[in-house]
């Protein structure tokens, strides 16, 4: 009794599987039909669209025949012996242009039903899931172009730093003159150096001629003074003869100061000598200094040259 008991335990479980396995069945079944059923209804109303628009370019036809067709009679009864191959030839031409316009239509409906049929690959394409392999092979590209930017951007910034520290090294260079510079700018000191030195010269001459007038009013101021005063105590130093020895006196007295200072310019220009020889001795070495600058010079310009064309043949072999 127990035995049957479980036996038929276990025959209403298994009736119960397997009527839930017939209902997972049949809606899995509904499911699908219900899927082709809303493909179906889409696809109708798609024909219907369809059709419909096909009804509206069949009667916008019909009625351009239409017109045709009366142009046509028109024509044909306008038609004389005259015009018969104009008529004719308009007519070939119209039915050109009017099979023109259908292949024109036909042409734009044909590109219309290509760009929705683009845009709905577009939007399924945009709407489905990528497979976990394209997801991952999509975000290791993201993570290489990531770090690519990053590298370029890191290069960029090293190029921008090289590139101002070229920019300065350039208007430091820029700032050094070059060799022919540095010739120009010898001559124009050269040539400044002479116009200062004339002009020292020039200087020096003015004052030494200022310093000698100077000097030659003061020796005759003196003069004049003493031959005045010789003049005036003449007369009164001859009355007697004390006064005659006094004059003679103070004679002596003016010629010994006369002597004095004769002397001493004496002295000044015997210095003023010694001074101008020595300054001649040392222009003459100026000169031969100077002399050997320029023969150096001219001689480094010279192996400038000779380098610049031996640099110059070297580099066109």
């Amino acid at each position: 009794g127990g035995g049957g008991g479980g036996g038929g335990g276990g025959g209403a479980r298994g009736a119960r599987d397997a009527h839930r396995r017939a209902v997972a069945a049949l809606e899995r079944e509904i499911g699908k039909l219900d899927e082709r059923h809303n493909a179906a209804r889409a696809a109708l109303a798609d024909a219907a669209a369809r059709l419909a628009e096909a009804k509206e370019r069949v009667a916008a036809r019909e009625e351009r025949n239409a017109q045709l067709e009366h142009s046509n009679a028109k024509l044909r009864e306008a038609e004389t012996d005259e015009n018969r191959d104009d008529l004719r030839r308009l007519m070939g031409l119209v039915t050109l242009n009017e099979s023109l316009k259908a292949q024109e239509t036909e042409f734009r409906e044909a590109c219309k039903r290509e760009m929705a049929s683009l845009k709905a690959e577009i939007v399924r394409l945009e709407e489905a899931p990528l497979p976990e392999e394209e997801m991952e092979r999509m975000q290791r590209v993201e993570e290489l172009f990531q770090a690519e930017t990053a590298k370029a951007e890191k290069l960029r910034q090293l190029l921008a730093a090289k590139t101002r520290e070229i920019h300065i090294l350039r208007r430091k260079i820029d700032d050094v003159p070059t060799r022919s510079e540095l010739v120009q700018y010898e001559r124009r000191f050269v040539e400044l150096y002479q116009q200062v030195e004339g002009k020292l010269e020039e200087t020096r001459n003015y004052y030494d001629k200022y310093n000698t007038l100077t000097d030659t009013h003061k020796f005759m101021t003196k003069e004049i003074s003493i031959l005045n005063s010789i003049h005036d105590q003449f007369a009164t130093a001859m009355r007697s003869d004390e006064s005659r020895r006094n004059f003679v006196s103070s004679m002596e007295n003016i010629l010994k100061g006369v002597k004095q200072n004769l002397e001493k310019v004496n002295n000044q220009l015997d210095a003023e000598k010694e001074r101008r020889d020595k300054l001649n001795e040392r222009y003459n070495k100026l000169l031969e200094r100077q002399r050997a600058y320029f023969k150096a010079v001219k001689e480094f310009q010279e192996e400038c040259n000779r380098n610049e064309e031996l640099a110059n043949a070297t580099n066109s072999q």
